[in-house]
């Protein structure tokens, strides 16, 4: 049998009844740890215990700490094992605990007291509505909403503050003010102090009952996914934006391509900037897709991030799952193989990403050339091939030929490492660039193109062509 018991948040009043009778009847006592204020109660009461303090100075982690806890416990016959706090309110011993106890059929009963939030709000002066708990050893800056309000636990030390402001300063403003709270509802204990979150590591009295809470940043200073659903769904409501309002997947679709090509280009130019703008103009069109068939009751935004989230793990057996794969090669060997495992079909791809993907999967059944001579080979042999069908070939023979070169040099590209979409977004760019100087020079003769003969257009082309160099 175990049980389990809450110390309250620091003084013996503020135990429950029940709590307080178990301690005292209790015959084997262990502590998670003796640094709390309800342990000189339980000295001054004659209560006999042992702590798990040695363990946090001699783990390499606390994760550690937690597993040799929870494994020295389920050790004993018959043990009483005492938290600060309330049992089930930011401890993980007890978490664990729970869960190996029931695994093994052993009986547990948990007998609480008063949590440390239950002292905190009154000594903060609010409500505690709404305010979710975090576990600052455990804290990832992806899973806050800063526009929400937060209680960060355990921030047992300067060290772990330091760590907790690193992290949370990548998603709130460095001056963004928290408050800090040490020993809530303890005579002589308690301090609460306001500072700019870039403070928090500078003091020096944090100990084991400080926590942080975490305010919500000003309205208009952090947005989120459902910020820009919201946005979305304005847009293309009632009194919302006429042309947005006139758009459906098709009408978009154009939009899509010049957005993807627009990312291209930033992650050329390496202004890392203007990627995060770019990339930001895409997720609007996936965004606008997603709320367009929302409303035609299709399916919306969470649904497409429940699918790709979905595939991710389901494609990726080798991290989520119990598959081995140590290199590269076998990654995409399973990758492959639970792509044909899959019912649903993927036909909206262009052609040319479609013909590098048909082109690999043979490649990881060794159905390929040794070098890159034999692509290079393969597109003269298909050019030849295509001039031969201009001369006697029907027009089904001739765009068949173009396919097969097209093909080819897709195939020669994933040799040079060459992704074709990029090189021939580049050119055409390129080209748009070129011809718009021409369009300025043949401006500065006081013509248009139009006006312009071939040859003098061609003269044109070669003197941009040598500037560019």
């Amino acid at each position: 049998m175990i049980v389990i018991v809450g110390l309250g948040p620091g003084t013996w009043g503020q135990l429950s009844v029940e709590a307080g009778e178990a301690l005292q009847s209790a015959k084997n006592l262990w502590l998670r740890t003796a640094v709390h204020p309800t342990v000189e109660a339980l000295r001054e009461r004659g209560i006999a215990f042992v702590t798990f303090d040695e363990v946090y100075e001699q783990a390499a982690s606390f994760d550690d700490v937690y597993q040799h806890i929870v494994d020295r416990l389920l050790a004993e016959k018959e043990v009483t094992y005492a938290v600060p706090g309330h049992p089930l309110i930011g401890e993980r011993t007890v978490e664990l605990l729970l869960a190996e106890a029931e695994k093994r059929n052993i009986p547990t009963k948990v007998i609480p007291s008063m949590s440390f939030v239950d002292v905190i709000w009154p000594a903060l002066g609010i409500s505690g509505d709404g305010v979710q708990l975090v576990d600052a050893l455990a804290l990832e800056c992806d899973q806050l909403q800063p526009n929400q309000p937060y209680l960060l636990m355990q921030v047992y030390n300067r060290l772990v503050a330091s760590e907790l402001k690193l992290r949370l300063m990548n998603c709130y403003p460095d001056e963004h003010e928290i408050v800090v709270v040490r020993g809530a509802g303890i005579p002589g204990w308690q301090r609460i102090l306001r500072v700019p979150l870039y403070r928090l590591d500078n003091l020096d009295w944090l100990d084991h009952l400080t926590s942080v809470y975490l305010p919500p940043v000003a309205p208009g200073t952090h947005y989120d996914l459902a910020d820009l659903v919201t946005v979305m769904k304005r847009l293309l409501g009632p009194n919302g934006c006429p042309w947005d309002r006139k758009q459906d997947h098709h009408s978009l679709k154009k939009y899509l391509v010049e957005e993807a090509e627009e990312v291209l280009g930033a992650i050329d130019s390496g202004d890392m900037d203007h990627l995060c703008e770019e990339l930001g103009d895409l997720l609007l069109q996936i965004v606008f897709h997603a709320q367009l068939a929302a409303e035609e009751g299709y399916f919306n935004i969470h649904d497409v991030i429940k699918a790709i989230t979905t595939k991710m793990i389901r494609r990726h057996p080798h991290v989520f799952g119990d598959v081995s794969a140590d290199n590269v090669e076998t990654v995409l060997q399973n990758w492959e193989e639970i792509k044909r495992a899959e019912t649903r079909e993927h036909t909206s791809h262009s052609a040319l990403r479609r013909a590098q993907w048909v082109q690999q999967s043979a490649r990881n059944f060794g159905f390929d050339w040794p070098d890159v001579y034999g692509p290079a080979g393969k597109v003269f042999e298909e050019i030849g091939e295509l001039v031969s069908a201009l001369g006697n070939g029907s027009e089904e023979d001739r765009q068949r030929e173009f396919g097969d070169v097209l093909f080819a040099l897709v195939n020669l590209g994933r040799f040079l490492n060459i992704d074709p979409e990029v090189a021939l977004s580049q050119t055409v760019e390129r080209f748009e660039q070129r011809f718009q100087r021409m369009e300025e020079k043949a401006m500065g003769l006081g013509k248009t193109l139009g006006e312009m003969s071939l040859e003098e257009m061609d003269v044109l082309w070669e003197e941009v062509k040598e500037e560019e160099k």
